[in-house]
């Protein structure tokens, strides 16, 4: 996510506990898994405190963990073949006010323009519409296979509130991705279709 100097808009209040409680994991094996409080947080694991290691599978986001997903004749699709509640990419652009996006789409952005924007909590908005990653060109669907949510991650030393594309089911390699866009709709303050 690029941001500006806003403040914690890019934070939560309620932040709450961040060590890991997950057991060390056998010799070879991850942690951190489906059962993690972290994860059902959306808060990833602190590498410092977190009893995995370099073997938590809770940190794909702060680890760069590659992107699961590419542009195929303009077609955002996956990479490999992949099971339900895996990262694919950060969903990134410019973190901005929702009073800012409001001016932006009076003054700059004309009707009927693409628009690539998500909300990030209450008061923040990621507008991807001139920069952004790829993760912004999945396709809308009413049945979608990806989700972007909002976890809680460590960005350049800071924690801070990202966007994130995760499967919702298992997708094939080459599978086209979609997500449902109605989360940017109400940012648009646009009736769904």
């Amino acid at each position: 996510v690029c941001s500006s100097d806003l403040g914690d808009l890019g934070t939560r209040e309620e932040e709450g506990d961040e060590w890991c409680k997950c057991a060390q994991p056998a010799e070879g094996e991850t942690g951190c898994g489906s059962l993690c409080d972290n994860r059902s947080r959306r808060e990833e694991c602190h590498r410092e405190y977190c009893k995995a290691r370099e073997n938590c599978s809770n940190m794909a986001i702060s680890s760069q963990t590659a992107a699961k997903v590419w542009l195929d004749q303009g077609r955002l699709v996956a990479t490999e073949d992949l099971g339900p509640d895996r990262f694919l990419a950060q969903y990134t652009g410019e973190v901005i006010t929702r009073l800012e996006m409001e001016t932006r789409l009076k003054a700059t952005y004309r009707p009927g323009q693409k628009l690539h924007v998500f909300p990030l909590g209450d008061e923040a908005v990621v507008d991807s519409t001139t920069r952004g990653s790829v993760a912004r060109l999945a396709v809308h669907s009413c049945s979608p296979n990806t989700t972007v949510v909002t976890w809680m991650a460590e960005v350049e030393g800071h924690r801070q509130a990202v966007l994130a594309m995760y499967s919702l089911r298992d997708i094939r390699e080459g599978e086209q991705l979609s997500y449902d866009y109605s989360p940017q709709l109400e940012v648009l303050k646009v009736s769904r279709p």
